[in-house]
């Protein structure tokens, strides 16, 4: 055998031992040990917003931690709160960012273009803002986000009603409008106080863009939009088989998420816009007697006030929020929403004591404010009054199935089977338990004295 394959027998046999020895069991290279699996840096759950008919819920994903972040509300396309959109949420919570997507649907997710235009059509756009305005202060009063911008996103009807948010919640720091219906009435655009971002393409049918830019001219809004070329409605959407287009949606991405990081992370107004926003629900006060150990000169001068009424005058004296209209239940849950616990507490009381003073509590229940009655009742038995809840406890059973209705319309028609002859002695004894004392306005001072951080803050 010449050397030469001798030289090659040996290297086939040495390859053929090394081969053997791989797939025995046990072997094992000199090289480093896997990596275990990285903990997940955000954290994700499903929340529900609201009371009643009016309960709905929202998919949030936020940093891991306590670190204070941006928000960044989304809202979906006409598919409903589908999987696209909630691995939007979770990728700007890996960038950082509190996310919040709302469901318009409650609960329900479109299985094909008819069934998403059945569902987009029996969407009330009152009921949708009145949603969007409840998840933004959910958004505001949480405390990762506290002192930080919140902004919000939408894409094809969700872009619509961030525009609409946007007028209808001027601190909303930044809004990003993806083929969204464009509004055109400057008065309503003047609204809007932070900048816009538009992203559009180019092939989509039913959208003018040239006309929405002017009127935000006129409006005075800062605003930006980008066009993409060979790009057709819902081009962002990879599951959209038809219309995505790969190319214009990366460039459009960079856009949107330095749009992003701009408004909500570099600003040098955020953190005032923050603050701004916190303001306006309430839960912040930029007050000189703001103080816990302030409120004491300030009950003095609504001394001369007789029970809740004093309670009331300190809540409206706190909050300073323009009263909503009386007239609108939606309006008043998104104003409720905003209050913390002990507002909401104040605020229920007053009402109901000035109301049941007008005209009984047959009034009370007729009127918008009685969506509120079972909070109002709650809060007397937690301020430990029984003189009045004792009476207040004696109500609720008149109602069918012992169960007064949130919504209005049900609680006129309950309240027609309720005997009135007992809940106008109720009422008589009601204003014979309040007789000249100030109860419910002692009461409520001891609770704001416990409970400091409901009414205060530093």
């Amino acid at each position: 055998m010449s050397p030469k394959r001798i030289r090659f027998s040996m290297m086939t046999f040495a390859t053929v031992v090394a081969l053997l020895a791989l797939a025995m069991p046990g072997y094992s290279q000199d090289k480093p040990a896997p990596k275990k699996p990285t903990a997940p840096k955000i954290i994700t759950e499903t929340i529900s917003i609201g009371q009643g008919d009016a309960k709905f819920s929202c998919y949030v994903a936020r940093p891991k931690g306590d670190k204070p972040a941006p928000g960044l509300l989304l809202i979906h396309e006409w598919w409903g709160l589908n999987d696209w959109v909630k691995k939007q949420a979770d990728r700007y919570a890996a960038m950082g960012y509190v996310t919040l997507a709302v469901d318009l649907y409650r609960g329900e997710v479109a299985k094909d273009a008819e069934h998403a235009h059945e569902l987009m059509r029996g969407l009330a756009d009152e009921r949708a803002l009145t949603d969007l305005k409840m998840a933004y202060a959910w958004l505001v009063k949480l405390k990762q986000t506290e002192g930080k911008p919140i902004g919000a996103m939408g894409w094809c009807m969700g872009g619509g009603f961030a525009l609409k948010l946007a007028i209808a919640e001027p601190s909303l720091a930044c809004t990003v409008v993806c083929y969204g219906k464009p509004v055109t009435d400057v008065e309503q655009l003047k609204k809007i106080k932070g900048p816009l971002l538009g992203i559009w393409g180019e092939t989509d049918r039913g959208i003018e863009v040239a006309p929405f830019k002017k009127a935000l001219d006129e409006a005075g809004v800062k605003h930006e939009h980008h066009i993409y070329p060979s790009a057709g409605h819902a081009f962002l959407n990879e599951t959209n088989k038809r219309g995505y287009n790969k190319e214009q949606a990366e460039k459009a991405w960079k856009e949107i998420d330095g749009f992003l990081a701009q408004s909500l992370k570099q600003s040098k107004n955020s953190k005032s816009r923050g603050k701004e926003a916190i303001k306006k629900t309430g839960s912040m006060l930029d007050l000189p007697w703001n103080k816990a150990t302030d409120h004491r000169t300030k009950r003095e001068s609504v001394k001369g006030m007789t029970g809740s009424k004093r309670a009331g005058a300190i809540t409206a004296q706190i909050y300073q929020i323009e009263m909503p209209a009386q007239d609108d239940e939606s309006t008043l849950q998104v104003f409720m929403s905003r209050l913390t616990r002990g507002q909401r507490i104040a605020l229920v009381l007053w009402q109901m004591e000035g109301e049941v003073q007008n005209g009984g509590f047959a009034q009370y229940f007729s009127n918008p404010w009685g969506q509120f009655a079972p909070e109002a009742f709650a809060s007397l038995n937690e301020l430990e009054l029984p003189r009045f809840s004792n009476l207040t406890n004696k109500i609720t059973p008149l109602f069918p199935g012992s169960v007064i209705p949130r919504e209005r319309n049900a609680r006129e028609k309950a309240l027609e089977k309720v005997d009135h002859s007992i809940l106008d002695e109720l009422t008589s004894q009601f204003f014979k338990a309040y007789g000249n004392d100030d109860d419910i306005g002692i009461a409520l001072d001891k609770y704001i004295e416990a409970h400091p951080e409901e009414f205060y803050v530093d």
